[in-house]
């Protein structure tokens, strides 16, 4: 992941402006000279909103039966090495540690994890050409303009997927779903950076 190119989109994604941060990303990918990541521009991760809500739902109400767990966290997959199938895994903590120092987040309950993954839809030709690119990275056969538009369309579907989880969490709220109020933070695995909604 570039640094640079993150930082310009954690700006909103902090501000949960995820709409901005999916234009910036946006722009900056058509603007890329390299065009084979353009299906990132054609990804829409919202209508998965409702059965986000009631995949968290299920996870929630399965392990907080004899615990009082009071923050969630939903990570995103890496984008280097897990190119198959993205998805999210969730996790519960009992105390809220945040953002300034997220290390408390890689202490989490094994017996809690949930073992059944939440699979995006609809980015699989976009999944294939990141394989192709990390094959391409580890042959060194990769030119700066093919760098540039990996790294934007990288940022794009994770703007994109945090929005996703941001609508998921709107409708539990309309839904009154018991952690509908807790913290929830959202990340990828391949990078420390958290948002908490």
């Amino acid at each position: 992941m570039d640094i640079d190119f993150a930082e310009k989109i954690n700006f909103y994604l902090e501000q949960a402006d995820f709409d901005s941060a999916v234009q910036v990303a946006s722009e900056e990918l058509k603007n890329c000279a390299n065009r084979k990541f353009d299906n990132a521009l054609y990804i829409n991760f919202d209508s998965q909103a409702e059965s986000l809500t009631y995949w968290i739902e299920e996870y929630f109400i399965e392990i907080n039966d004899e615990n009082k767990f009071n923050v969630l966290s939903i990570e995103m997959t890496d984008f280097s090495s897990e190119t198959d199938t993205w998805h999210f895994d969730i996790f519960a903590y009992l105390k809220d540690g945040g953002l300034e120092d997220t290390e408390w987040m890689d202490y989490y309950d094994p017996e809690i994890e949930n073992e059944e993954v939440y699979p995006l839809l609809g980015c699989e030709d976009e999944e294939e050409i990141f394989e192709i690119y990390n094959i391409l990275r580890d042959r060194n056969r990769l030119t700066d303009e093919l760098v540039d538009a990996h790294d934007w369309a990288e940022q794009l579907i994770r703007a994109k997927a945090f929005k996703l989880i941001y609508l998921a969490k709107l409708k539990a709220k309309e839904l009154d779903l018991e952690w509908c109020d807790m913290p929830l933070y959202i990340g990828t695995k391949d990078d420390d950076f958290r948002i908490r909604i």
